[in-house]
């Protein structure tokens, strides 16, 4: 059978793009089997953009007040909420989805074939690009890698130039990432980490980084 997918969004009053994301994911060639969504105390009309989809949000539960651990926190939460799919794709609530993007990103997290495997243990974290676009969606010129750079050959680098490079560079934007859940929704994340910073170094570590 196929892999079973997950998106896992946290919105916090996000109505102003939440429609246009929840329509990118919708318009996917390969749809996601759920979608979690970890809400942190919106007042604005996000959950009526939510109900507009069928989606039923979970209550953040984080209690920090630290705006960092919080959004980590809320991802943890929702990951740990899908730790029995094959695959979790992250997305931030003002983002647009490529139409293949989880069609690409879980055949490379969970290959049908496990003979296709690139890597010699398996992976645990994809990152990709993106565009950037303004709040209006018109394209800024820039990409997340112009803003996050990471070396070409970074998939073909031994294990200990890939992990000293990520100590010192974010490779990873949760909103481009997909992720194991089954790894990932054991661990805690420090205090003033972001999750998509620890998660990638975690990856990286055990050699289960793809960017």
């Amino acid at each position: 059978g196929s892999a079973v997918i997950a998106a896992v969004l946290v919105t916090h009053n996000s109505e102003r793009w939440l429609r246009a994301t929840l329509e990118s994911i919708a318009n996917q060639t390969r749809k996601p089997d759920s979608i979690i969504v970890i809400d942190d105390n919106s007042t604005d009309g996000t959950m009526t953009i939510l109900a507009e989809f069928g989606i039923a949000p979970i209550a953040a539960t984080t209690t920090s007040t630290d705006i960092t651990t919080r959004i980590a926190q809320n991802f943890q939460q929702g990951v740990r909420a899908a730790r029995d799919a094959d695959v979790v794709v992250l997305g931030d609530h003002d983002d647009v989805w490529h139409p293949t993007r989880v069609e690409r990103q879980a055949a490379l997290l969970a290959p049908i074939d496990a003979s296709s495997m690139q890597t010699n243990s398996p992976l645990l974290m994809v990152a990709s690009d993106g565009t950037l676009v303004d709040e209006n969606g018109n394209k800024t010129g820039g990409t997340l890698r112009s803003n996050f750079p990471v070396p070409a050959n970074w998939n073909d680098l031994p294990a200990n130039k890939q992990l000293a490079y990520a100590l010192k560079h974010s490779v990873a934007t949760g909103g481009a990432s997909a992720i194991k859940p089954a790894y990932f929704a054991a661990q805690e994340i420090p205090d003033g980490w972001l999750h998509d910073r620890w998660w990638s170094l975690l990856a990286t570590v055990r050699l289960g980084m793809l960017i």
